[in-house]
């Protein structure tokens, strides 16, 4: 996967089935070809000498559990760079004529095929900062729609909302 993917960053947990996240680590660095993506290893085996396992296994990092979101991403921003930019706040609709109780594949069904394909990709893929600027789009269409969906993503439910989405 990570030579088609080419990601960035790979979150690694240190206990899986199969083969273990210090192999796994071992190998993925062994067949890096290009720029070698930075991992972060993740395990409830929060020991000084777990940390120093999973550094010369080659991971870049080591994020004991359990973690709070805030150390994760600051973890995430010193191996990449980044930079975190608050979420744009989407204006409250005028007025609302649906609930999120009266959300069905139908009611989805409604929005132009263009919006549903972009929202379902974004959703997929957990992109909510590309999710909210689409309930923006619907909001112009159905604010009661976008209210509903609207709640769906404050709570960052993209399987409920993809569920709701007609192929």
């Amino acid at each position: 996967m990570c030579k088609q993917w080419h990601p960035q960053l790979i979150l690694m947990d240190a206990w899986m089935p199969g083969m273990d996240g210090y192999e796994t680590i071992r190998r993925l660095r062994d067949n890096a070809t290009g720029m070698a993506p930075k991992i972060l290893m993740i395990s409830a085996s929060a020991f000084e000498e777990d940390r120093r396992a999973a550094l010369a296994a080659g991971a870049n990092d080591f994020v004991p559990k359990p973690f709070c979101n805030e150390e994760l991403l600051e973890k995430i921003q010193a191996q990449l760079g980044c930079q975190y930019a608050p979420r744009p706040a989407m204006a409250a609709p005028a007025s609302i004529s649906a609930t999120p109780a009266e959300l069905s594949p139908e009611t989805l069904g409604r929005l132009p095929g263009e919006l549903r394909r972009s929202l379902r990709e974004a959703l997929l893929v957990g992109d909510f900062d590309r999710v909210f600027p689409l309930l923006d789009e619907v909001s112009k269409l159905d604010s009661g729609l976008a209210a509903g969906l609207l709640s769906l993503a404050a709570q960052f439910d993209a399987q409920a909302i993809l569920r709701l989405l007609p192929e």
